[in-house]
């Protein structure tokens, strides 16, 4: 699932009042007791009532602090505030420290506000062109050391470069794993973040990459492709608790390979990023095609396929082509299984109809990061024949009212 912050419309009016901004951050609101967050609530009932379970949903989690190795905060102001946007507002409530970041993301946001005042970098006023509208934060877990990308809403990259060039020099570089300017001016109407113009980005200095092995090296038997994460690819916020996902993944395709098709499956993923899923069921498949629209992905892709053993490297392959286009391809016309980690908008109508359409697919894992999107694609699935073998519910980002849903359909053919 991609991430970020996104701009929201100003609070409506009521009864001349307006609504009091809540401006606690909303990662922490349910901290005391996650499970207890609506969307769990409404996924038990759905799971119990529309999907026909014959048991309550499980709810996986981990450790509910510190879990957060991924984080984009928003900058405002001058001088500048740096923290997350009150709902329904484009005011940022300074937030340099938060229970659910890793502590070197914590240690990071304070280093940076002290540094950006005192360069006197302005925040993004919202209006006109120029200032720090973001900043992204991605911890290399081996080291504890932070990427850093500085955000500017701004063309020339000239004044920016010499800031951030001062502004590393203010950076402890024992937690400073790397320093990026991206210079994205997004309209107001736009919420990305990111460009994927590779001339929008520069690297200051540090390593071009982030290294990441998702699971630790006691765990027995899986493949442990080393991933690489340049600031412009999507990243997992909690890779701990994806692990743990990729984890069920594994289990249900070997079983699926065994039981069902007495050989190894021959597999699609799409919406794939760096092949974060893919790339760790290489030793169970007879094939892999992974995916995803993100032109920088396949760079990252292929250098991971060389970290696997070289009896797996052949059965992989990558397209970087957006899962819409691909299915009207026929990417789905001989696959026996399907992955699917869509972003929170769910399924393109596309897929849906490839997934129809196929002569040959017998099995859809699908991992939803958007709860609502994930009922309405249920609904279509079924009603291609498709049925629910089961179901675990993720909470990814304990605290928050959200839920990661791992569901596997099988249909018959």
């Amino acid at each position: 699932m991609a991430s970020g912050v996104a701009a929201a419309p100003p609070a409506p009016e009521t009864g001349g009042k307006r609504r009091k901004r809540q401006s606690k951050d909303p990662s922490t609101m349910y901290l005391r007791d996650p499970r207890r967050a609506p969307v769990c609530r409404k996924a038990r009932k759905f799971f119990r009532g529309t999907a026909g379970m014959n048991r309550t949903l499980e709810l996986v989690m981990g450790p509910t602090k510190g879990w957060r190795t991924s984080a984009k905060l928003s900058v405002r102001g001058n001088p500048p505030k740096i923290g997350l946007f009150a709902p329904d507002s484009h005011d940022v409530v300074e937030m340099l420290h938060s229970e659910v970041h890793h502590p070197s993301i914590n240690e990071m946001t304070k280093a940076l506000h002290r540094a950006v005042k005192a360069l006197g970098i302005r925040g993004y006023n919202g209006k006109d062109h120029g200032g720090l509208s973001y900043i992204s934060m991605v911890v290399e877990r081996a080291s504890s050391k932070v990427q850093v990308a500085m955000v500017f809403n701004a063309k020339d990259k000239d004044e920016n470069f010499a800031q951030l060039q001062q502004l590393q020099s203010r950076l402890d570089p024992a937690l400073l794993h790397s320093l990026w300017l991206h210079c994205n001016p997004a309209e107001r109407h736009n919420n990305a973040i990111f460009s994927f113009d590779p001339a929008a980005w520069t690297q200051v200095s540090g390593p071009a990459v982030v290294e990441e092995q998702l699971f630790a090296p006691e765990v027995a038997a899986v493949p442990r492709p080393t991933l690489f994460f340049p600031p412009f690819v999507f990243r997992q916020a909690n890779l701990s608790g994806f692990a743990r996902i990729v984890e069920q993944v594994r289990a249900d395709v070997a079983a699926f390979g065994k039981s069902a098709l007495k050989r190894p499956p021959r597999v699609v993923e799409l919406y794939g990023g760096v092949g974060t899923i893919g790339l760790h069921l290489s030793d169970l498949v007879h094939s892999l095609e992974c995916s995803d629209e993100n032109p920088h992905n396949r760079a990252c892709f292929d250098r991971s396929v060389k970290t696997l053993p070289a009896a797996l490297r052949p059965k992989v392959t990558y397209t970087p082509k957006a899962a819409e286009a691909l299915s009207k391809d026929g990417i789905l016309n001989s696959a026996d299984l399907l992955v699917v980690d869509p972003p929170r908008k769910g399924l393109d109508d596309a897929v849906h109809a490839a997934i129809h359409a196929s002569p040959t697919l017998q099995r859809l894992v699908y991992v939803s990061c958007g709860f609502k999107a994930f009922q309405r694609d249920f609904v279509k699935l079924k009603d291609n024949g498709f049925h629910l073998v089961r179901a675990q519910g993720h909470l990814l980002f304990p605290g928050s009212d959200h839920l990661e849903t791992l569901a596997i359909f099988a249909r018959k053919i």
